[in-house]
């Protein structure tokens, strides 16, 4: 499944974290194995993204969540979810 986001600014951004939730079980975990890089760190312009979920299987119910990180590792915003049935 592509999952694609943008952003409008990316000042005190360091990366994004994708997190995937199984509706049925409850189940929560993040789906990216490492911080995906902002395109323009600490940028007053935004970017275009995209990250493909390989483990999603076809025909489940997920939610997703984006959490972007600024440059101490630390949480700036949390967007979500995003349903797919």
């Amino acid at each position: 499944m592509l999952l694609e986001w943008e952003t409008a600014t990316e000042v005190d951004n360091l990366g994004f974290n994708i997190y995937r939730e199984d509706i049925h079980s409850g189940t929560k975990e993040k789906i990216n194995p490492n911080l995906i890089p902002s395109q323009v760190p600490g940028g007053s312009e935004g970017a275009i993204y995209g990250f493909v979920d390989n483990s999603a299987i076809f025909g489940d119910s997920y939610a997703y969540w984006l959490e972007a990180l600024d440059f101490h590792m630390r949480v700036k915003d949390r967007y979500g979810p995003v349903t797919f049935l």
